[in-house]
Parts: C-alpha cells; sequence; structure tokens
C-alpha cells in the first residue's frame, strides 16, 4: 500500500464497516443499507475522495452534536427533512426510540470516527495530508524511522 490516500482509504474501510454494522443492527433495513453499500464500492472505485467529501458536507453542520453523542442530533434530521449522505435511504430516528444503548453508542463512535478523519482529509492541505499518511504508513509498518520523524518535523515549514 503506498502513502497516497491512505487517509482517504482508512475513511471509505470505516464507512464500509459503519454500513455493515448498520445492517446487522437493523436487518429489516439491510437491504437499503446494503444498496447504499454498494453504491459506496462503486463511487470509491470511480471517485475516492466523494465519499468523504458527501459525508463531510452533511455532517459538519451536526459536527457539535455528533461529537458529544446527542441522541436529539438524529430527531434534528428529521425534523429538517436531512440526512447524513451515508444513510440518505434510511431514516434512523425512526429507529433510536427501540436501538439499544450500546448500539447508539457504536453508531455515535463511527459517526465520530467518520467526522474526525474526514476532517483531516477535508482540511489539510495536499501537503501536509501527504506528510500526515507517509507517517502513518511508517508506523504501520513497525519502522518509523528517520524519514517520518523529518516529515514529521517539516509539517511546520509546510506551504500552506
Amino acid at each position: 500500500m503506498s502513502a497516497a490516500g491512505l487517509t482517504t482509504e482508512a475513511f471509505n474501510e470505516l464507512l464500509k464497516l459503519f454500513l455493515q454494522q448498520l445492517a446487522v443492527i437493523y436487518p429489516t433495513e439491510a437491504p437499503k443499507i446494503n444498496k447504499q453499500l454498494g453504491d459506496l464500492l462503486i463511487t470509491v472505485r470511480v471517485t475516492p475522495k466523494l465519499p468523504v467529501q458527501a459525508f463531510m458536507e452533511s455532517a459538519r453542520p451536526y459536527a457539535e452534536q455528533i461529537m458529544t453523542a446527542d441522541v436529539e442530533f438524529f430527531r434534528k434530521l428529521a425534523h429538517e427533512s436531512k440526512d447524513l449522505e451515508l444513510v440518505k435511504d434510511f431514516n434512523l430516528l425512526q429507529h433510536m426510540e427501540n436501538t439499544r444503548p450500546e448500539n447508539v453508542a457504536a453508531i455515535f463512535q463511527y459517526l465520530q470516527q467518520l467526522l474526525t478523519m474526514g476532517s483531516t482529509v477535508t482540511q489539510l492541505n495536499p501537503h501536509q495530508l501527504h506528510l500526515v499518511e507517509q507517517l502513518a504508513l511508517s508506523i504501520m509498518q513497525g519502522n518509523p524511522g528517520d524519514d517520518a520523524t523529518a516529515a514529521t518535523a517539516n509539517t511546520a515549514a509546510a506551504p500552506k
């Protein structure tokens, strides 16, 4: 795996896992969720950054509620007739009342991780993102050596 696109790829993998878990939590909605998953897989092949961009556009206005795991977030989405891009064909609110607390917590953990990763991908300039990806790749390979250290040290000097 190359460093190029590592963060975007990680976001897409997490999003895929989230949708798979939603299909398990809500088996009656599995056909809709699996269709969304299929659409995601096709989109990732054609335009890998599109899922992160679409998620961030729909989630950014609700970042505080997502990060504080505020269940009112789902009511607000329903009231505004909006939904997160990733679950646009599936109304989470209608299921929240009957969802076990540990599953609600898991849903928020996924949303929080997606929001954090999405912010990284969309807010860093390409050079900074490349340096972060190089460091992550080096750590994943178990050798955060001189190149990763130098990349991290040079981040402050990177053009913005």
